[in-house]
């Protein structure tokens, strides 16, 4: 099992607009699966696998962020993200765990 990636797509939007300040609106979000994939359902455009996640990307083409507010979202993600190492992934597994107890 594993969680939806629509929804953890959904959680990631909204971390990163926070972490930024930038509306989710600037925010372009896009999901690719990897391996065998199948859709049962049909899916968004911005949700794909593989080869069509880079199409998808390609017809993006209005300019969102000015160089300068892109060099400084960038900083903040890098200035704000947690260090990689075990005791963070204990962490976020603690924190998935809890939150799935939570609902129940």
């Amino acid at each position: 099992r594993f969680q939806n990636p629509l929804r953890q797509n959904f959680k990631h939007i909204k971390a990163v607009s926070e972490t930024t300040g930038l509306p989710e609106t600037k925010l372009q979000s896009v999901v690719i699966f990897t391996g065998t994939a199948k859709f049962k359902t049909a899916m968004p455009a911005n949700v794909t696998r593989r080869a069509g996640g880079v199409l998808y990307i390609r017809t993006k083409r209005e300019q969102i962020l000015s160089a300068a507010e892109l060099e400084s979202t960038i900083s903040e993600l890098m200035d704000g993200r947690l260090r990689r190492w075990a005791a963070t992934n204990l962490l976020h597994i603690i924190n998935l765990e809890t939150e799935k107890k939570q609902k129940i």
